[in-house]
C-alpha cells in the first residue's frame, strides 16, 4: 500500500457509487477513499492502466495500453481469460446496464452471470464509438473502402448506411448531458445529438473551439468539458465558452463526483481535485521576468511579494490590481515585515528599507547587514541577523544579543518576542532581557522556523525542516505533531477550523490539529493547486492563495464547511435475511439480520460521521449506530412489514436524507391469514351448528309453551264462556221474574212493552255475550236497556247517570262483554230495599295514563246492611262469577283487570275496575 498517487502521469479516473474514486496512471491502479490512496499494481509489461470503469453488478475493470483486461475482486486485481486472445487497445462501454468491450474491430457483450465476454456478430469495419439512445444500445463503424458510415442497432441487430453529412468521419466521443447522449466529432471539433445521428439528420451541431490535442469529452454539471493538452474549457449548451481550467495542463479525464467537485487526471500534474470551478491561476510573468518569489506577506486583503532580485509586488486581491517598487537590481528581498502600528513596510535588500504602505514609497533607509526576519509588537521593532538580534532604533539601532544567525523571529500576543537561531530558542521580554528557553522534549527540537501564534495561545513552528511542533509557552513543553518523510517543509498555516495546511516543495498537505494521529489528507497537486512547489499561502475573502515561484494558485472554500448531505449504502451479514422482490424477507422463527452501514467516501468531508437509526413501527426514537463497522443488529422481529431508517450528520452537522431499508417477517404457520381464516371457518361452521341446535331446541321449547298456553287458553276460554253461561241464565231469570210480576198485577200493557224491551235486549244480550270483547257504547246500551227494564217492575225508578271524560278515546275502546252488568244488577237486587227512596246508580268512566277506569256507584244500603239481612248462601252468584272471570282475563286479555269494592253503612257500595294496557 502506498500513501502516495504514485505517478503524475494519470490517464482516467472512475467513482463507484460508495464515493471510492479509482485512478489510472502509468504505475498501476490507486484507489483513493478521500483520504488515503491503494496502489494496485502490475510490474513490468502492461503496468500502465489506461482506463477502468463499473460494469453494470458495480465491479471495477480496467484495461492496460497492451490489452490485458483486469478486474477487481476485493482488494486483488485479477487478469480476465479474455486477456490471452486481444493484444491491442481495448475500450469500455456501459450502456443501459450493459457492459461492452471494444476493440479495433470486435464488439464483445459482458455476461455476468459466467464472468465472461461474448462475441457479437459486427461487420468487419473499423468501429467508431458505441453509444445509447433511449432503451436502444448503437455501434458506429466506418467503412474505409466504400467511404461511409455504418450505424448497428446492437439489441436488434439491424444495419443502415448514413451519410458523412451526418458526422464527418474522425474520432468521435460519446458523453451524457443531463440525461441526453451527444457525440463530440474531434475531426471538426462539434457536438451532434445521438438521436440526430440515429434519425439521419443533423439538426443540432454546435462547435466547440479548443487549441491544441483533445483527449476527452464529457459533461461536467450542466456544462460540456472538452480536455486536451491545454487544459479543460467549459461550454453551455449552445457551445458559449465559459471557463478555461488549469491552462497548459495536460488533462486526460475530468469528472464531478458525489460531493461536486471536479476530479482531473493529466499527464503532468497527476490528480487534480477542484472543488469550485471558479478556482484560478494568478501569473505574475509579465512582472516578474526572469525573477522569482522569495518572500511574501498578507496585509489586510493585498498581498505583498518580494523577488530574488529586489522587486517588491503588492497584489490588491479585491480590485485585482498590482503595484510594483523596485527596491533593488542585484539584492534579493529576503525580509518582509508589515507594522500594523505604524502601517509601515519593513523590507530588507541589503540595507533595511521602511516603506510608507499606502503610497508604496521608501520613507527611510537604515544599515543593516544580512537581515533574517523582523517582528514587530506596538511598542517594539526586532531585527533578526546573521549575528544576532536587534533593537531598531530609526535611524539607528542597539544590539540586543549576539548568539548568532538568526533563523525566526515572532512578537507575541502579550508585547514579548520570541527568537530562534542555531543556537537555540529565546525569550525577549519587554525590557529587552534575553532569556534562553529550556526546551523540554523527548526528542531534540533544532533549526526552528516559521513560528506562529495559534488563537488558542499555543505557538507553533516547523522544526528541522521537517517537523511540526507545538510549543506550550506556559508549561514550556514542545510536542511534535507531525513529521514529514523529507526535509522539503517551506511553512504552515493555521486555520480557524483547527486545521493546519503544511506546504513546501512538494504541494500542500491538510492536517488535523484535534486529531494529530491522522495523517495529512492532501498532497501533490490536489485541491486544484497549479504547481507543486509553495513557498507561502494564506486566506482571505473564503479563498485560499498558494503562493509559487512566479505565481499564485486561488482555491475558493477549501476550508468552507461542507454543505454537501453524506450518501450511504448498506449490506446484509451473517442474517437470515434473503431479497425478495426489493424487500429482505425472513421466517419469523429464525429472524435476525446484521446490517453494516458504509457512508461513501467523501474529499471534503473527512471528520468522523455519526449514524442513526430506527424501526418506526416499533419505536420512534433514533438510536445511535456503534462500533466501528456501522453495524446493527436486530432479531426476533414480530412479524410484519418494516422500514428500518437510517440517516447521517458529518462533523459541520450537515445531515443526510433518511434512508428506508425495507423488511418483512412472514409469520408462522398459525399466523398465517390461511390458518386463521381456517380456523375462524371452522369456528364459524361450529357456531352455525350450535345455533342452529339451540334455536331448534329453543323453537321446540317454544312450540311446547304455545302450544301449552294454547290449552290453557282454550281452558280459560272455556271457563269464561260458562262464566258467561251462567251469568246469562241468572240475568234472564231475573228479568223475566220481573215482566211476570207486571202480569200478576194486571198490568198487561207494561207487560207486553216489557216483553218487547226484552226481547231485544235478549237479542243483542245473545248477540254480544258470545264475543270476549265488546265495544264501551254497546255494553252501556245494553246496561241502559237492562236498568230501563228493572224500573218497570219497580214503584220508584232507578235512576242511571252515566259520566264519560273523553268521549272520543273511549268510542274506540273495547271491554269484555257485560263485565259491568253484574255490578249494576247486584246494586239493584242487593242495595237497594223496597221502601228505598230515590235510587241512583252512577257509572264514571275516565280516562288514566296506562290504561282507564269504569266506577259504578250507588246510594244503596251498603254491603254491611245486606250481610245482616242475608245469609252466605245467598250472596250474589253473579259477583263470584265476575271475580273469577277477572282472574281470567289477565291471562289471556290485553288489559290487565284489577276489581275494588267499596262500601259503607247506609252510604251505598262503589265498585272500581281498573283497566291498564299491557306491554
Amino acid at each position: 500500500m502506498n500513501s502516495d498517487i504514485g505517478s503524475n502521469v494519470c490517464y482516467n479516473i472512475s467513482q463507484l457509487p460508495d464515493g471510492t474514486v479509482f485512478v489510472s496512471n502509468n504505475s498501476g491502479l490507486q484507489r483513493f477513499d478521500g483520504k488515503y490512496f491503494e496502489s494496485f499494481e502490475k510490474r513490468g509489461k502492461g503496468m500502465s492502466v489506461s482506463s477502468s470503469v463499473y460494469d453494470q453488478t458495480g465491479r471495477l475493470w480496467a484495461n492496460t495500453f497492451h490489452g490485458d483486461i483486469y478486474y477487481l475482486e476485493g482488494d486483488s486485481l485479477l487478469r480476465h481469460p479474455i486477456s490471452d486472445s486481444l493484444r491491442e487497445l481495448t475500450q469500455f462501454f456501459l450502456l443501459n446496464d450493459t457492459f461492452y468491450l471494444t476493440t479495433k474491430r470486435k464488439i464483445f457483450r459482458y455476461d455476468p452471470d459466467g464472468n465472461k465476454f461474448n462475441l457479437l456478430q459486427t461487420p468487419d469495419l473499423l468501429i467508431v464509438c458505441l453509444f445509447e439512445v433511449g432503451k436502444n444500445n448503437y455501434a458506429l463503424f466506418f467503412n474505409t473502402t466504400k467511404s461511409n458510415l455504418v450505424l448497428l442497432n446492437l439489441r436488434s441487430g439491424e444495419m443502415e448506411l448514413i451519410s458523412l453529412d451526418v458526422l464527418p468521419l474522425s474520432r468521435t466521443i460519446p458523453f451524457s448531458l443531463n440525461g441526453e447522449t451527444f457525440l463530440f466529432s474531434v475531426n471538426d471539433r462539434t457536438v451532434y445529438r445521438g438521436r440526430d445521428v440515429v434519425q439521419k439528420r443533423s439538426s443540432y451541431p454546435v462547435s466547440l473551439s479548443y487549441e491544441g490535442k483533445i483527449t476527452y469529452v464529457t459533461a461536467l454539471g450542466d456544462r460540456i468539458a472538452v480536455c486536451g493538452v491545454n487544459g479543460i474549457r467549459l461550454f453551455d449548451r449552445m457551445g458559449g465558452n465559459e471557463l478555461c481550467l488549469l491552462k497548459n495542463v495536460q488533462v486526460t479525464h475530468a469528472i464531478q463526483d458525489h460531493e461536486g467537485n471536479y476530479l482531473v487526471s493529466s499527464s503532468s500534474h497527476g490528480l487534480i481535485v477542484i472543488p469550485d470551478i471558479s478556482a484560478y491561476h494568478i501569473d505574475y510573468s509579465n512582472y516578474l521576468k526572469e525573477e522569482t518569489i522569495i518572500s511574501s506577506v498578507q496585509i489586510n486583503n493585498q498581498l505583498v511579494h518580494g523577488t530574488n532580485a529586489g522587486l517588491l509586488l503588492r497584489h490588491d486581491l479585491v480590485k485585482h490590481q498590482i503595484d510594483t517598487l523596485r527596491i533593488s537590481n542585484r539584492s534579493e528581498v529576503s525580509a518582509l515585515s508589515y507594522n500594523q502600528w505604524n502601517n509601515k513596510l519593513y523590507v530588507y535588500s541589503d540595507d533595511l528599507f521602511v516603506v510608507d504602505y499606502e503610497s508604496l514609497h521608501v520613507e527611510k533607509r537604515v544599515m543593516f547587514t544580512s537581515t533574517k526576519a523582523i517582528a514587530h509588537t506596538n511598542e517594539l521593532t526586532l531585527i533578526g541577523t546573521w549575528d544576532g538580534v536587534y533593537q531598531l532604533h530609526e535611524p539607528e539601532s542597539g544590539l540586543i544579543s549576539d548568539k548568532g544567525w538568526s533563523l525566526s523571529l515572532t512578537g507575541l500576543n502579550d508585547g514579548t518576542f520570541l527568537w530562534s537561531c542555531k543556537k537555540g530558542l529565546y525569550k525577549i521580554d519587554r525590557s529587552l532581557y534575553v532569556n534562553p528557553v529550556r526546551i523540554k522534549s523527548e526528542e531534540p527540537i533544532t533549526n526552528i522556523r516559521c513560528m506562529k501564534q495559534h488563537s488558542d495561545g499555543m505557538l507553533y513552528c516547523i522544526a528541522n525542516f521537517n517537523q511540526l511542533v507545538r510549543y506550550d509557552i506556559r508549561a514550556n513543553t514542545f510536542e511534535k505533531i507531525y513529521e514529514d518523510e523529507e526535509k522539503l517543509l517551506n511553512g504552515f498555516f493555521l486555520t480557524e477550523r483547527d486545521t493546519v495546511i503544511l506546504y513546501g516543495k512538494k504541494g500542500a498537505k491538510f492536517l488535523s490539529l484535534t486529531k494529530p494521529q491522522t495523517p495529512p489528507l492532501f498532497r501533490n497537486r490536489l485541491q486544484g493547486i497549479f504547481k507543486d512547489n509553495i513557498r507561502y499561502m494564506y486566506e482571505g475573502n473564503g479563498n485560499m492563495y498558494f503562493v509559487h515561484d512566479n505565481a499564485v494558485s486561488v482555491l475558493p472554500g477549501i476550508l468552507a464547511k461542507n454543505r454537501v448531505q453524506p450518501q450511504l449504502s448498506f449490506f446484509v451479514k451473517n442474517g437470515s435475511f434473503q431479497l425478495e422482490k426489493g424487500v429482505y424477507t425472513s421466517e419469523f422463527e429464525k429472524n435476525a439480520i446484521r446490517i453494516e452501514v458504509e457512508v461513501a467516501n467523501t474529499i471534503r468531508s473527512q471528520g468522523e460521521t455519526r449514524l442513526f437509526y430506527r424501526v418506526p413501527k416499533l419505536s420512534g426514537d433514533w438510536k445511535p449506530v456503534s462500533g466501528a463497522n456501522h453495524e446493527i443488529f436486530l432479531e426476533r422481529l414480530p412479524p410484519g412489514k418494516y422500514t428500518i431508517e437510517f440517516f447521517a450528520t458529518n462533523e459541520d452537522g450537515v445531515e443526510s436524507r433518511v434512508y428506508s431499508f425495507p423488511v418483512r417477517i412472514t409469520p408462522p404457520f398459525y399466523l398465517t391469514f390461511w390458518f386463521i381464516l381456517g380456523v375462524l371457518l371452522v369456528l364459524f361452521v361450529t357456531i352455525v351448528l350450535l345455533v342452529r341446535f339451540f334455536v331448534r331446541r329453543a323453537n321446540r321449547k317454544a312450540l311446547e309453551r304455545l302450544q301449552k298456553q294454547k290449552l290453557e287458553t282454550r281452558v280459560l276460554n272455556a271457563e269464561l264462556t260458562a262464566i258467561r253461561s251462567q251469568m246469562n241464565p241468572h240475568f234472564i231469570f231475573n228479568v223475566l221474574t220481573a215482566i211476570q210480576s207486571k202480569v200478576i198485577e194486571g198490568k198487561a200493557d207494561e207487560a207486553y212493552k216489557n216483553i218487547g224491551d226484552f226481547a231485544t235486549l235478549i237479542r243483542n244480550v245473545l248477540d254480544k255475550s258470545g264475543k270476549e270483547f265488546i265495544s264501551l257504547n254497546d255494553e252501556i246500551t245494553l246496561i241502559k236497556n237492562y236498568v230501563s227494564l228493572e224500573n218497570s217492575r219497580l214503584n220508584d225508578p232507578i235512576q242511571l247517570v252515566i259520566d264519560i271524560d273523553d268521549q272520543d278515546y273511549f268510542d274506540e275502546i273495547n271491554i269484555p262483554t257485560l263485565i259491568t252488568q253484574p255490578f249494576v244488577e247486584n246494586s239493584i237486587k242487593h242495595g237497594f230495599p223496597a221502601q228505598k227512596k230515590g235510587k241512583r246508580i252512577e257509572m264514571q268512566i275516565k280516562r288514566e295514563t296506562d290504561g282507564f277506569v269504569i266506577a259504578i256507584k250507588d246510594n244503596g244500603v251498603g254491603i254491611g246492611s245486606t250481610v245482616k239481612t242475608k245469609s252466605n248462601a245467598h250472596q250474589s252468584f253473579a259477583l263470584e262469577a265476575m271475580k273469577k272471570r277477572i282472574q281470567a282475563l289477565k291471562k289471556t286479555s290485553r288489559y290487565q283487570v284489577e276489581l275494588t269494592i267499596t262500601s259503607g253503612k247506609e252510604e251505598g257500595t262503589t265498585v272500581t275496575l281498573y283497566f291498564t294496557w299491557n306491554n
